[in-house]
């Protein structure tokens, strides 16, 4: 049985590469040489005797091949990762993997994660942020708040709010420039989400408007970046107010307008369909832990 497995450092040094798609990020990611990595990977082609990756002068790819076998290494190592974690927490209240957008973590969690820790001593809570997709198949994910329509597969999606974007801008920005209506507002410098381009056009042909392009304009690819941006008066950007609560109560920024954009998206609270220890069950006492103090988070906004 299992007469034909690659060791497991070649198994993980594949993984790595074929994740970050480069040699280097894996080498610095498992603190070895990229030349370490590629002797590796040349062993591991030479024992599979199937060529994994595509080499070119400055970049690497996945094989077809490589492709197949990256999806189900990824998977075996993370089950290799949730066994070995729930073993090693044997006797613990629980260990919850909690992953989140970077500027939700900052803005609602951290804030908040004392409280959770006074009454909840005995939990492990380890928070990643991601702006990247879902993936609860292939990581270590237990719990996530995410923003989209609830449709992620082999989960529980629980809507927490629903997202209303308002244009902020700084305190600054406002006093220096002469914005009376959002038709003066358009002529502003404007913070755009990079990954979804036309919420400004949305929102101005909401108001009878036509949003043309402006050469001032910022295009950012995280809102955590957008909302410092708008900090340091470098323009308007659309931000659910409730999501950052503390920079609209010390007034950082300000909504000039009672104007916003409904989306059809939402907040949503976001777990595996079966979290509990066997197929079926319900979710582990510390995954119930977790979302009660998220739900109470976004009650309170």
């Amino acid at each position: 049985m299992f007469k034909k497995l690659p060791s497991l450092p070649l198994l993980r040094t594949f993984e790595a590469a074929a994740r970050n798609l480069s040699f280097k990020n894996a080498a610095d990611e498992l603190c070895v040489t990229p030349s370490a990595v590629s002797h590796q990977i040349k062993q591991l082609e030479a024992y599979l005797s199937v060529k994994l990756f595509l080499r070119h002068n400055r970049a690497i790819d996945l094989t077809p091949e490589g492709k197949l076998y990256f999806a189900e290494i990824n998977s075996a190592l993370w089950s290799i990762e949730r066994a070995t974690n729930k073993l090693c927490h044997a006797g613990q209240e629980n260990s919850v993997n909690l992953n989140t957008f970077p500027f939700i973590a900052t803005e609602l969690l951290v804030p908040q994660l004392k409280r959770f820790k006074q009454q909840h001593p005995n939990i492990e809570l380890k928070i990643g942020s991601t702006s990247q997709s879902l993936d609860f198949q292939n990581s270590n994910i237990d719990v996530a708040v995410r923003i989209g329509k609830g449709d992620w597969p082999g989960t529980v999606s629980e809507a927490l709010v629903p997202v209303n974007l308002t244009p902020l801008c700084s305190p600054e920005l406002l006093e220096q420039h002469d914005v009376r209506s959002f038709e003066d507002l358009l002529r502003q410098p404007l913070i755009h989400n990079a990954y979804l381009k036309s919420l400004w056009a949305i929102l101005a042909k909401q108001n009878g408007f036509t949003y043309e392009v402006n050469a001032q304009d910022l295009w950012l690819d995280s809102i955590q970046s957008m909302i410092q941006a708008a900090e340091q008066g470098l323009g308007f950007t659309l931000m659910d107010v409730r999501c950052i609560p503390t920079r609209i109560k010390n007034k950082t920024l300000v909504a000039p307008f009672d104007v916003s954009l409904s989306s059809d998206e939402k907040v949503y609270l976001v777990y595996r369909e079966n979290s509990g220890e066997a197929k079926g069950t319900e979710p582990t006492a510390g995954v119930k832990a977790v979302n009660d103090w998220i739900k109470s988070i976004f009650a309170d906004l």
